[in-house]
């Protein structure tokens, strides 16, 4: 086994002393939270990485599900276009064309961001229920400011 390729050379002697300890630990509380805390850490960023993983594959769902007719119908006439002018150019055209200078991002990429993923439905949902729930809340007070602090009945006494 090639100690560079597994990248063995590179650990440090915490990463080493983590590695061998026993299961109930022999070190002090302090260590074993900061290693608590490393971890939790990590498992937070690659939490974050699958998430963003899981929103694109739903945009990409969503233009494919004919969710958004709109973004389907435009995707399907690019793909129609697109496979018409790869059949009719040779291969090195495209790849030349497709090599940009430019720091904006290109016109499929900012379409495909802006399609509709589920996290925003969730959001919308979200809100949609605090609204109503909140003008529940405020009709319910009217009632009983009209009624001089009366219970009315199917209202709540504040």
């Amino acid at each position: 086994m090639n100690a560079r390729l597994s990248c063995a050379d590179n650990v440090n002697d915490d990463e080493l002393d983590e590695e061998f300890d026993t299961f109930p630990s022999s070190h002090p509380p302090d260590i074993v939270g900061m290693r608590f805390d490393s971890m939790t850490s990590i498992a937070g960023r690659i939490q974050i990485v699958v998430g963003d993983l899981a929103t694109q594959g739903e945009m990409l769902q969503s233009l494919l599900s004919l969710r958004d007719p709109r973004a389907t119908a435009l995707y399907v006439i690019f793909c129609l276009i697109a496979s018409i002018v790869l059949y009719v150019t040779p291969f090195q055209v495209p790849r030349i064309l497709c090599t940009e200078t430019s720091k904006l991002p290109s016109a499929p990429l900012n379409f495909f961001k802006r399609l509709p993923a589920k996290a925003d439905c969730m959001l919308i949902s979200c809100i949609f229920l605090l609204l109503s729930l909140s003008a529940c809340v405020l009709f319910t007070v009217s009632r009983i400011d009209e009624n001089d602090g009366k219970n009315v009945s199917g209202s709540l006494q504040v």
